[in-house]
């Protein structure tokens, strides 16, 4: 049975088979006429295929344009294109995608300079207009939680150092609670990432992190009880595909201590871990979703061996 719409699947896959192997040119000259004929009687269809094939598209050379402060092998470090690759339609997705998730850049194209012709290799031009590398952001709250309670927060990040893709960031919260013990928590976090760990597209990523936290305090004794705790995290980044994420923690260690103000006894306990988390993302946007789902995965292990305490 003839059924159009399975029809037009096909002409879509073969489109791709096409695309999938270099022939970005392929075209089908008779898609929109005489591609179905019918006999007298319209009980017999007849389907004839015109293709353009076009040239097999061979990377000759490479141009990056617009990339200002960005240096040129870091766009193709995160593309992996190389001379002698044949380009086909995913590659050229795939490198758009990959630039764009940086954040270095507000607007990226991907095409050959020879592009409509039948040239087989080409030169690629990859054109990016680049974004502000430094980010400022603050803010302030008032939420419900505890009855009421004071939040704020004074961000910074830089994220393309020397050109390099190598980013700083550093980020002060404060949050306190006007009505109960509970008076104060600070918190500072510090981190750098390394964007081509082992000369590849792996994500090196370290941060250390201060938190202060108020317990308690006694009006009558004028004695606080209080929580401080440092924290420094290793993490190796890796996609393993399109949609999923390995992020493992290469060695994390919390150490935490309690003691109490104006006095000076304290306990003190650490906390080292090692493992991976991955992350399977199926969002339609990662920045701005509307639809899909995001799936985190997470487990950690921790012994006296690699730093805990007993």
């Amino acid at each position: 049975p003839l059924r159009l719409e399975q029809l037009e699947d096909g002409l879509k896959n073969l489109k791709r088979f096409y695309s999938n192997r270099g022939y970005l040119e392929m075209k089908i000259l008779n898609e929109n006429e005489n591609l179905i004929s019918y006999n007298e009687k319209g009980t017999e269809a007849y389907i004839r295929v015109k293709l353009y094939e076009g040239p097999k598209v061979v990377i000759d050379s490479i141009s990056i344009e617009g990339n200002l402060k960005t240096r040129s092998e870091v766009i193709l470090k995160e593309t992996e294109l190389k001379v002698g690759d044949i380009l086909t339609q995913e590659m050229i997705e795939e490198s758009t995608r990959r630039l764009n998730r940086m954040g270095l850049f507000s607007r990226v194209t991907v095409r050959t300079l020879e592009a409509g012709t039948s040239l087989a290799n080409r030169t690629l031009i990859i054109t990016v207009s680049e974004s502000k590398p430094g980010l400022f952001r603050t803010g302030f709250g008032v939420t419900s939680e505890d009855n009421l309670t004071l939040r704020g927060f004074l961000g910074t990040s830089y994220a393309n150092l020397w050109g390099t893709a190598r980013a700083l960031s550093n980020r002060v919260e404060l949050k306190s609670n006007v009505t109960q013990s509970q008076e104060l928590q600070s918190k500072v976090t510090l981190g750098y990432m390394e964007p081509f760990l082992f000369n590849s597209r792996t994500r090196g990523r370290t941060s250390l992190t201060y938190h202060l936290t108020e317990l308690d305090y006694n009006e009558e004794s004028e004695v606080a009880s209080m929580r401080e705790s440092n924290r420094i995290d290793f993490l190796i980044e890796k996609e393993l595909s399109r949609r999923l994420k390995l992020i493992w923690t290469f060695w994390s260690l919390e150490s935490q201590r309690n003691f109490t103000l104006p006095e000076s006894s304290f306990e003190k306990t650490s906390i080292a871990a090692i493992g991976p988390r991955f992350e399977l993302d199926y969002r339609n946007n990662p920045f701005s979703p509307t639809s899909g789902t995001f799936t985190r995965w997470d487990t950690q292990y921790s012994h006296p061996d690699i730093g805990s305490s007993d």
